[in-house]
């Protein structure tokens, strides 16, 4: 049954990615993509979601080589002819291949949920970006003390926690706000949906945007800028009701926004930790009997995976290794890693289950080794979308095997002091890919 789900995904995506209709939604030009080449429509979009992150000579050789069955990497496609081709795909051709992949992914699969709402955590970073002229100008970057100008972009992702599904990501100019970012990205969401924020978040005209499509949410609140979040310490209160009013710049917002400035009725939630000041939550979710206060300490927590998935794709994804020089070439980039991680995340995903229920002797429960998984998936990937189906079924099968022993054991009540102002770089810990 396992093997029937997902093959049946990878087989649904792989005939509506790779159609005549895509393809024109894709392409810029009508002439484009209608000869016969060595990178035609299908084997470009393959090549780009493989991985990328090493020389891209390199990259192809080795791309060419599983693709084409050959024993040793030979020079088969040029880079130059890579980059000429990589022109002809819209930005928006990864945005939209990931959608679809999302889309059948949730359409087929059983997935785990909080109390009958999926969760969805959201929170942005910066990804450096090459120090050429057209991207400075594009996505701005930030400056130093020493005058050094590095080139960033704003990335905000919509990310499912329990079932490690990046849903949707954004990849914007570095001065980007992450609410806006958010706002923007409100039509991946549904009223089934309990999303995840933290502090730089609230604002009224978000939470009405929320509300306003019936969305749930559970938000930390700045104490010291919020006067609810402190007359709740004061107070002593475990939780409370509360009605948000709009100020002056609120109202305007929301005008411009088209979102009404009616008041908002939330509840508020102090969350007491060990050796810290407390946490002030506040929610959509008013029904205390069936949302109990105890429950959102947990619950919020949950929001960290989406921390961890950003280490996933900053180290060892290497997604900074940009294979290209211009705007569509580092768009391209990322979105088709996103699009790949979450391929990769369909894989994992009946081995991490799995390795949830199992009644083992061991005292330690297991998931599963993310860095092992994408360094099988590099190359995997080719094969999956390019042989016969009953090799897929058969590749799959052997593959589910192999990942189930790709483990590592989970450690509970492990917690560090969290070190600031480290100097960037690979952390020994966080080993990439091959």
């Amino acid at each position: 049954m396992i093997l029937k789900i997902c093959a049946k995904i990878i087989n649904k995506f792989k005939k509506i990615a790779f159609s005549p209709e895509t393809l024109s939604l894709c392409k810029k030009s009508p002439s484009d993509f209608t000869r016969k080449r060595k990178l035609c429509f299908q084997t470009l979009i393959l090549f780009l979601i493989n991985f990328v992150k090493s020389s891209l000579q390199n990259e192809l050789d080795q791309f060419f080589k599983v693709f084409l069955n050959q024993n040793l990497p030979d020079k088969y496609v040029a880079s130059s002819a890579l980059c000429e081709a990589r022109k002809k795909l819209k930005v928006e051709t990864f945005p939209l291949l990931g959608k679809l992949f999302v889309d059948m992914v949730y359409q087929h699969l059983n997935i785990n949920k909080w109390k009958g709402l999926r969760l969805v955590a959201t929170d942005g970073t910066t990804i450096k970006l090459p120090d050429v002229s057209c991207i400075r100008e594009h996505f701005g970057g930030q400056g130093n003390s020493l005058n050094c100008f590095t080139p960033m972009a704003k990335v905000l992702a919509l990310y499912d926690p329990l079932n490690k599904f990046t849903l949707a990501s954004t990849f914007n100019p570095y001065k980007s706000d992450e609410r806006f970012q958010l706002f923007e990205s409100l039509n991946h969401l549904t009223s089934g949906d309990l999303l995840l924020l933290d502090r730089g978040f609230p604002a009224f005209w978000l939470f009405s945007a929320l509300n306003n499509r019936s969305i749930n949410f559970v938000c930390r609140l700045p104490i010291h800028k919020w006067k609810i979040a402190q007359e709740l310490i004061q107070s002593g209160k475990r939780e409370a009701e509360v009605t948000l009013q709009a100020n002056s710049k609120n109202k305007r917002t929301c005008l411009q926004l088209e979102l009404p400035t009616d008041p908002i009725t939330l509840r508020i939630i102090r969350v007491d930790l060990e050796n810290a000041e407390p946490e002030i939550l506040i929610t959509t979710l008013l029904d205390n009997s069936r949302y109990p206060a105890s429950d959102f300490d947990a619950l919020y927590r949950q929001r960290w995976f989406i921390e961890e998935d950003f280490k996933v794709i900053k180290k060892r994804l290497i997604i900074e290794s940009f294979p290209g020089f211009s705007v569509d070439a580092v768009t391209h980039h990322f979105h088709a890693t996103m699009l790949a991680k979450n391929i990769a995340a369909l894989l994992w995903f009946f081995p991490e289950q799995q390795l949830r229920t199992a009644q083992t002797d061991n005292k330690l429960k297991y998931q599963t080794n993310k860095t092992l998984v994408l360094s099988k998936m590099k190359d995997t990937l080719i094969l999956i979308f390019t042989r016969s189906c009953k090799f897929v079924d058969e590749l799959i099968t052997d593959l589910l095997h192999i990942l189930l022993k790709c483990t590592s054991p989970i450690r509970p009540g492990r917690s560090f002091v969290r070190k600031k102002n480290r100097k960037s770089g690979v952390h020994m810990k966080y080993k990439p890919i091959r």
